[in-house]
């Protein structure tokens, strides 16, 4: 079906010979006015799915990527395939379309979802999803419809993206975003060519400043996925994979901030950009191992602006690193240990200055040897327990102990 010539006709058609059909009228805002919106409970062959935007952005890019072409909304096919990635499959339905099932089960729908004129569903996809599964499991004539206020012809681009935000990434309801799907629907406002004021006042509670710092990681992830070859392999799913979105956060306040802040000049706060990405990549290729111990968090990550101010440290974490090719030639482990080896030179330096603190952590590590190891009476601990003698007499004369 055309979606821009037969499937508004159809729901006219639809409409006019079903009038129990409407339902209900809600508000909503379209060009700073207030309107009343018809709400309407119409059949799924009236409706085309829609994950162009919004929630499920990377979700789409990645099964793209698998088909190696665009999604067809009218192909069967593609529709099984979207059914699929909203909800799962049955029996293994997702934690939240087994919700969803459930609550519609008791109550039904009590939101309506949102469609386009044609009948496009911008908002209430997945529910759409469970709604059909429910009549294929109960096929007792209640779950034929979704309920939905549709919106009126011609609605512009920077309208849409309004209404679509204000449902979807309002400070309550964000957290069933994922977070580079939140960061593409702000980049979408502005490609609309809204401003950050007007995209911020879209979503509530936002600021501007919130909407300035989400657009500028979003350039910074975009150019990470370049530096790492990413860019054009459904790059934004490498970010989600791994988990890599709190890094970035923290790759924006610890080093990109402070080194524009700085003044720095534009070469030396890129090299420093480019190792942190180095450190990204190295935290995502350890997080295949599955091994916590051999992670580099996003906690871990605020340590490197003060690697950074300390030239001793930096030659440390930079060691190996500066060797590699391409990020990909790097060995994630050299590059965790190295970057390990510059933060505790940062904080040695530190405890010198404190020398309580030292030496209690150097009574910790005294006490955590293993006497009962093999390696307990090599040559080398002995070597190293006299040097170690020679350190304490030293301190004990210094003490006047």
């Amino acid at each position: 079906m055309n979606t821009q010539t037969e499937r508004p006709k159809a729901i006219e058609a639809y409409i006019k010979n079903n009038p129990e059909a409407k339902i209900a009228d809600v508000p909503i805002v379209i060009g700073g006015e207030r309107k009343i919106l018809p709400v309407y409970k119409l059949p799924f062959d009236l409706l085309c799915y829609n994950i162009d935007n919004g929630r499920f952005a990377v979700e789409k890019i990645l099964l793209e990527k698998d088909l190696g072409r665009s999604l067809n909304y009218d192909d069967p096919d593609d529709i099984k395939r979207i059914r699929k990635m909203l909800i799962g499959e049955d029996p293994d339905l997702t934690a939240e379309a087994k919700a969803l099932m459930k609550d519609l089960r008791l109550v039904g729908q009590l939101e309506p979802g949102v469609i386009t004129h044609d009948g496009s569903v911008i908002n209430g996809n997945r529910r759409m999803a469970v709604i059909e599964l429910l009549d294929k499991k109960d096929p007792i004539g209640k779950w034929k419809y979704l309920e939905v206020g549709r919106l009126p012809p011609n609605i512009g681009s920077q309208d849409l993206w309004r209404i679509e935000a204000g449902l979807q990434l309002s400070k309550e309801k964000r957290e069933k975003y994922g977070p580079m799907n939140e960061l593409l629907k702000i980049k979408e406002g502005q490609a609309a060519e809204l401003s950050n004021d007007e995209i911020a006042a879209a979503m509530f509670e936002w600021t501007s400043k919130e909407v300035e710092d989400a657009l500028e990681r979003l350039k910074l992830i975009d150019t990470f996925l370049e530096y790492i070859g990413e860019k054009d392999k459904g790059g934004y799913g490498f970010i989600e994979t791994y988990h890599l979105n709190e890094h970035f956060e923290d790759l924006q306040d610890y080093v990109y901030k402070p080194a524009r802040k700085a003044g720095l000049p534009r070469k030396e706060w890129s090299k420093r950009l480019n190792h942190a990405f180095d450190l990204i990549f190295a935290a995502a290729m350890l997080m295949k191992t599955g091994r916590k111990g051999d992670r580099i968090t996003h906690w871990d990550f605020r340590d490197i602006r003060e690697v950074y101010e300390d030239v001793q440290a930096t030659d440390l974490f930079l060691r190996r690193l500066s060797k590699a090719k391409t990020p990909k030639a790097q060995n994630p482990q050299e590059t965790r240990d190295d970057f390990n080896d510059a933060r505790e030179l940062v904080a040695e330096k530190k405890d010198k200055k404190e020398p309580r603190r030292l030496m209690d952590k150097a009574i910790r590590t005294l006490k955590g040897i293993d006497r009962k190891s093999e390696h307990f009476q090599d040559d080398a601990v002995k070597e190293a327990f006299k040097e170690l003698d020679k350190v304490v007499a030293t301190l004990k004369k210094d003490l006047g102990l």
